[in-house]
């Protein structure tokens, strides 16, 4: 069980019946379902996350009682969901780590590789390519593509198929203290998904681990020179393509 969380926590996106939602919900009823079956999971926890979890969900609780006096609908519970979620799947994915962190290294390994593998074919070969994993449209992978934007990989938008390989590959090196897999999957990542979003928050992250270790001032300004010179490609291609998202937004600009 706690491998198929591993799993569907991977690919969270990829639907085995046809639920019209981003995120699709087993690894949630996984994770509440060792929870009732485990419940000293949650007493494990470091007393700091409890509460932050436990004050999330309060707050999720909170909102969708406030939303109750104009009416209650799916949209409602959804959000409710995403705040309760965290405090379902985090005990139980941390015992799944802390159990065989080796095991969990292996999978996630996996994941960043198939992640990456799907967005190169897509990018390649098939902008459609496994896009029934994900979504029922015929169209979806095309459209984006044609507008400018970057393959879905195994997400639902590019800038998922971002967020995704960031969080992935941050997981990676804190069970496997090995940078050469997740930094190349996040500098491939960033060049399939074309997500302006991803960059700004691995640009956030770079800041704040620098002024947490003051002497690396100097490899952060490699890596912004970096994320600049990706910037640069994706203003050269608008130029060259004008008919893309990017170009038609210089265009107006």
């Amino acid at each position: 069980m706690r491998t198929a969380l591993i799993l569907f926590l991977i690919f969270p996106f990829s639907r085995i019946l046809p639920l019209e939602s981003y995120n699709q919900p087993y690894a949630l009823i996984l994770a509440g379902t060792l929870l009732i079956l485990t419940p000293s999971l949650y007493r494990q926890m470091p007393n700091i996350d409890r509460f932050l979890l436990s004050y999330l969900a309060a707050l999720g609780f909170i909102m969708l009682a406030l939303s109750a006096t104009s009416g209650l609908g799916l949209r409602e519970a959804q959000y409710f969901l995403s705040y309760l979620s965290p405090l379902l799947i985090v005990p139980a994915t941390l015992n799944a780590m802390e159990r065989n962190p080796d095991y969990v290294a292996r999978l996630l390994s996996f994941g960043l590789a198939a992640w990456i593998c799907v967005g190169l074919v897509q990018l390649t070969i098939a902008p459609t390519f496994l896009q029934f994993l994900v979504s029922s449209s015929d169209s979806l992978a095309t459209d984006i593509v044609a507008s400018g934007r970057g393959v879905l990989s195994l997400a639902s938008e590019p800038t998922h198929h971002g967020f995704q390989v960031l969080v992935l590959a941050a997981t990676l090196l804190c069970l496997r203290p090995s940078l050469w897999l997740p930094l190349s999957a996040v500098m491939i990542s960033l060049v399939l998904s074309r997500s302006a979003s991803t960059v700004m928050i691995l640009g956030l992250g770079a800041v704040v681990w620098a002024v947490l270790r003051p002497t690396r001032w100097l490899l952060l300004a490699g890596c912004l020179v970096l994320i600049a010179q990706l910037a640069l490609i994706a203003v050269g291609t608008a130029v060259i393509i004008p008919e893309t998202r990017i170009g038609s937004l210089l265009r107006f600009a």
